[in-house]
């Protein structure tokens, strides 16, 4: 070499690999569990999936009563396959009628579904334990259309949570006497917190 020439670097110092070595570190801690843990979607998913379930069993048992010529009473019980009866008003399933539930998901044995907190009030923080999911029923104003005036809900909770978690689907219906006509149910989904 000659004098006086400068000495030209081909790799990295060790500050520059340090400060990679950070940021990568920072990226793993921050971002990688957010993709790892997807938990949180399999329960929203499977909310989403029994909605979709609960309008369709409400459908099919509306035009059931359609074809039956009883969708103008109050209360009539549907005869399931010798298992029990499905109560419905106007049409649609009674939504404070938790054996309605059972029968309509084909729960027979109540092995993957308990019923926890009916009437007015009952206990929006009780867990769901031991089961599937949990239905409570409330007469409640959650999601209550301006129209309506003696409503009651249903909400479908999974195990391990309560309705304050934020992770279940929801039955509504109004079910005052002597209408004229029935508004449909009110069916959706709450995954906030699932």
């Amino acid at each position: 070499m000659k004098e006086g020439s400068l000495k030209i670097s081909k790799g990295f110092t060790l500050v520059e690999l340090i400060v990679v070595i950070v940021i990568l570190g920072v990226l793993a801690v921050t971002a990688v569990p957010r993709f790892i843990d997807l938990s949180g979607d399999a329960k929203a998913a499977f909310i989403k999936e029994l909605a979709a379930s609960i309008k369709t069993s409400s459908d099919n048992i509306f035009f059931r009563s359609q074809i039956e010529q009883t969708p103008k009473q109050r209360l009539f019980y549907f005869s399931e396959s010798g298992y029990g009866n499905v109560a419905i008003n106007y049409g649609y399933p009674w939504p404070n009628w938790h054996m309605s539930w059972n029968f309509i998901f084909a729960h027979h044995d109540q092995a993957n579904m308990s019923v926890h907190g009916t009437g007015t009030s009952g206990n929006r923080n009780a867990v769901c334990e031991n089961t599937e999911y949990c239905i409570q029923l409330y007469r409640t104003a959650d999601y209550r259309p301006s129209s309506t005036t003696d409503w009651w809900g249903v909400y479908f909770v999974l195990e391990g949570m309560s309705i304050n978690d934020l992770c279940f689907a929801f039955y509504g219906l109004d079910i005052v006497e002597n209408k004229s006509d029935q508004t449909p149910p009110v069916i959706t989904t709450e995954t906030s917190g699932c």
